[in-house]
């Protein structure tokens, strides 16, 4: 079985791990993701990780400079990979404990859209900078640092 559709099954298991006794509410599925994830049906928490390492590392490890490497690759990944975040995301639990699919505020989503597009034009900036240096860029950029840390409340990641 490919890796993707291994794994399959490990994300439901993390929707399910959110949801008050599936074993009762939800039975068909719980059974079905207790027989193929063993740490799930043992009533352990699921580590959806699938190498010891980080992808920024393996980025390095393939020699991939870090400046191609953002939040907006693990951010979008979930949604793009065979997996619940995007699902997870969307719910929320209307009357009669019944789940509806995008009724709530994505306030959340927009705020971090923002904060991945900040970093971004950071990383695009700091590549500009690489190849055809500049110090009246390089002031703008280290502002643009500053001003990073003003409206995230942490450093940039670059």
């Amino acid at each position: 079985m490919p890796l993707r559709m291994a794994t399959f099954h490990a994300h439901w298991a993390k929707v399910l791990e959110n949801i008050p006794d599936p074993s009762t509410t939800m039975p068909e599925v719980h059974n079905v993701v207790a027989a193929r994830v063993p740490a799930y049906a043992a009533g352990k928490h699921v580590d959806l990780d699938w190498s010891d390492k980080s992808t920024l590392k393996m980025a390095n490890e393939a020699g991939i400079p870090n400046q191609f490497h953002a939040w907006a690759f693990n951010y979008s990944s979930g949604f793009v990979h065979p997996s619940g975040v995007f699902f997870i995301r969307h719910l929320s639990q209307g009357p009669g404990e019944v789940f509806e699919v995008s009724t709530k505020p994505q306030d959340h989503d927009a705020t971090f859209a923002l904060r991945i597009s900040h970093s971004l034009i950071l990383n695009a900036l700091n590549l500009r900078l690489k190849y055809a240096p500049s110090t009246l860029l390089q002031e703008g950029v280290e502002r643009c640092k500053k001003d990073f840390v003003k409206i995230w409340g942490y450093p940039s990641p670059i």
